[in-house]
């Protein structure tokens, strides 16, 4: 008859071993079984379960429809999207917007109703319609552009709002930080890529020590991106020289006063008052020969010498990324903003040799139209 006392003490250790191992194997069975496993990327720092190979998780695109079906079993979910101006950025978000919500599965008017309202950079237009959404039966708010959300966080503390195309969420009043903000909101920011553009600025116009920009001192977006920039500029040995304006109607006046103070090349900061009038501020540009940077690609196509640029389109699709976590079941309030993932460079050549300038090898891979 076998019995343990005769088996040595090496033998007892190595039979104590596998005996702990099998009684682990045995208790953490379900967390090795593939069919309870969530599939998930790390994404912006981020563990969020969208995102497979860089496409659309199709587990989560049943969660979402799942989440419709809890909340909307016997009519259509309603979805508001508020912006505050007619500019390319807009354009490119509400782009992104449509096309991420057909990427996760939902198809307008069949699982949601969509309303869009522009207040033509309108303030008191915007609040109005804020006071309209607060009202109407909208089960979710997105808005794009800082003033936008701004008035969100005065008047829809009661609605689940995704913002995008924000440049500072937390400047804006929507949280301390990050992670600690307001319970209704979350949201992409698009703050601009400062450090990027000063290389290229720096790279196409070697020994530049003063650029220029205009900014409107009423939009706190336009402060924030002008004072950021200011700083990293600040501290690279450049100048930044910013003019004020108000209204699109100063625009001609102040840059011709901004480009008398001997800067070497405009580089313009994101705000809504420049954006719906950055033809004017190109044609300007190149009457004097001047060279033109933008944070917005799209002024590419208007003439723009350069630009070191935020993808709004891809900010309007993580924008719905954002929306669909909710709709599947979490709670905005837990769910960190995010800046976007994409940003463009782009050059353009017939500009940059109006201009004089020389583009380094090292750079011409991101000529645009070759």
């Amino acid at each position: 008859m076998f019995s343990f006392k005769k088996i040595s003490p090496v033998a007892k250790g190595l039979v104590s071993i596998i005996l702990v191992a099998l009684i682990l194997l045995y208790t953490d069975r379900q967390n090795r079984n593939p069919q309870t496993e969530v599939s998930k990327e790390i994404y912006q720092g981020e563990i969020v379960p969208v995102l497979t190979g860089g496409a659309i998780n199709p587990q989560f695109k049943t969660n979402v429809k799942d989440g419709l079906r809890r909340g909307w079993p016997d009519q259509k979910m309603r979805l508001a999207l508020i912006e505050y101006s007619d500019t390319p950025f807009t354009e490119y978000t509400e782009e992104g917007i449509r096309d991420g919500l057909k990427e996760i599965g939902l198809v307008q008017d069949k699982d949601f109703l969509l309303e869009v309202m522009n207040a033509q950079g309108d303030i008191t237009m915007l609040n109005s319609i804020m006071d309209v959404v607060a009202t109407k039966p909208f089960d979710y708010v997105m808005t794009t552009s800082t003033p936008t959300l701004q008035a969100a966080c005065r008047k829809l503390t009661h609605k689940t709002v995704i913002f995008t195309t924000v440049a500072d969420p937390v400047v804006a009043g929507a949280g301390k930080d990050f992670t600690d903000h307001r319970p209704n909101m979350t949201g992409i920011s698009t703050l601009s890529d400062f450090e990027g553009m000063m290389r290229l600025v720096k790279a196409l116009i070697p020994g530049a020590d003063k650029v220029g920009t205009l900014y409107n001192p009423s939009e706190v977006n336009a402060v924030v991106n002008k004072e950021s920039f200011d700083r990293l500029l600040a501290a690279n040995g450049i100048t930044l020289v910013s003019v004020p304006v108000n209204s699109t109607s100063e625009i001609g006046n102040a840059l011709e006063s901004l480009i008398a103070m001997q800067i070497r090349a405009i580089c313009q900061v994101v705000d809504n008052t420049t954006g719906s009038a950055f033809p004017q501020i190109i044609r300007i540009c190149e009457d004097h020969r001047l060279p033109c940077f933008t944070f917005d690609s799209p002024q590419i196509q208007n003439g723009a010498t350069a630009a070191v640029a935020r993808d709004y389109y891809q900010a309007g699709i993580e924008g719905v990324y954002m929306l669909a976590r909710v709709i599947a079941g979490e709670d905005p309030a837990r769910i960190p903003f995010q800046y976007v993932s994409k940003t463009d460079i782009l050059i353009n050549e017939k500009a940059a040799i109006k201009c004089g300038i020389t583009i380094p090898e090292e750079y011409r891979s991101f000529i645009t139209g070759k």
